[in-house]
């Protein structure tokens, strides 16, 4: 374990300027314990007794390694990580400086050990409160400042989510994740890989996208202009100017696992070329979902077909407007008799009979016409 403070008062005037600069206010650097490695740090850092050589090299991607394989941060912000228990199990430094961004790369992280795997270690995760939605973000100074800004639950992966990384947040018992890559094909791949991994936990994943000439979110900590899209459509959005085989080819590529059961109806007449087994699926299963809520019958619902109806305000409206289980025709007709509805309840009634009737007349008719 590490303790925070062996960088926190080494920070000088220009590496908290340069925080400063990036949009981090003197009470989130405290906050989040944000601190530099000074060169003279180095010098006179020790592991088992041994000093640190810092090695040289031209090229970008090397990294000046001490004779324990640990990596040596010069001149360098460095963000302390913690695990869950909130301890601190290594640190994430950016090269700020241009005699170093020269000779080094700009991110060096501590290396995987006994107590740090950065593929299973979330920074940020110890700032979140438990709130309903958790934002998942690359960068550490994209979670600091969206934190910051908003007061968000969010956490950065260093790199790209893991498998590891997905349990720990579906642990946490978050139901719902925003995803916020970079505004570049990175960043969109990010979104996708990260979004897929979530939903296989059960979470229901939006995707946030920048506006135009907004990189990422730590230029634009309070996410102005940004929109949201739930994760199939921004799928479907990203590859809608493939040619038609490569749009199935990446969905059966890149998406197999998907729950497309979760999709809304809708996205079938909006993608008319998605595989028919995909189309089947979210009919029929928004089919025996409306059967149920016309029925008022709810019993039979499977957890996942209890999360659409949740997820679906029409069907979940309609559901929870029939008080209790017609048992018989006269108590039925009594009900009805004597409930007056809105113009509003009757669209919404009229609405969802017409859906019902119109999807399941769809699938007899491929099927059985």
């Amino acid at each position: 374990m590490y303790d925070a403070q062996l960088y926190t008062k080494q920070l000088s005037p220009s590496g908290r300027g340069y925080l400063n600069h990036r949009g981090l206010t003197d009470a989130t650097i405290a906050k989040y314990e944000i601190g530099e490695a000074r060169s003279y740090m180095n010098e006179k850092a020790t592991l088992a007794g041994k000093p640190f050589r810092i090695k040289k090299s031209n090229k970008k991607n090397s990294y000046g390694f001490n004779p324990h394989h640990h990596p040596v941060f010069i001149e360098r912000i460095m963000f302390p990580i913690r695990d869950e228990e909130g301890a601190v199990v290594g640190f994430s430094g950016r090269a700020y400086k241009e005699e170093v961004l020269k000779d080094y790369p700009k991110y060096m992280n501590s290396s995987d050990s006994i107590t740090y795997n950065k593929s299973s270690t979330l920074f940020g995760l110890e700032h979140c409160v438990g709130k309903k939605i958790i934002t998942v973000v690359e960068g550490q100074f994209c979670c600091c400042t969206i934190n910051q800004t908003l007061g968000w639950d969010v956490v950065s992966t260093l790199s790209k989510l893991t498998e590891e990384h997905a349990k720990i947040i579906a642990k946490k018992d978050y139901k719902k994740a925003i995803v916020i890559g970079d505004n570049d094909n990175a960043g969109r791949l990010y979104n996708i890989n990260s979004g897929l991994l979530l939903i296989k936990k059960g979470i229901s994943v939006a995707i946030g996208i920048a506006p135009e000439g907004i990189n990422d979110p730590s230029q634009n900590g309070g996410l102005k202009g940004y929109t949201y899209k739930p994760f199939f459509e921004y799928v479907l959005d990203f590859i809608k100017d493939f040619p038609v085989w490569k749009r199935l080819n990446y969905i059966h590529q890149n998406l197999e696992g998907y729950p497309w059961e979760l999709a809304d109806i809708s996205i079938i007449k909006k993608y008319q070329w998605l595989p028919t087994e995909i189309k089947d699926t979210i009919m029929w299963k928004y089919v025996k979902i409306a059967s149920v809520a016309i029925e008022g019958e709810e019993f039979g619902l499977s957890s996942l077909e209890r999360r659409i109806m949740e997820k679906d305000p029409l069907l979940n409206w309609f559901l929870n407007e029939r008080t209790y289980l017609v048992i018989d025709e006269e108590k039925e007709e009594q009900y009805f008799h004597n409930k007056t509805f809105t113009a509003e309840e009757e669209l919404k009634f009229e609405f969802l009979m017409k859906l019902y009737a119109d999807t399941t007349a769809d699938i007899e008719k491929r099927y059985y016409i």
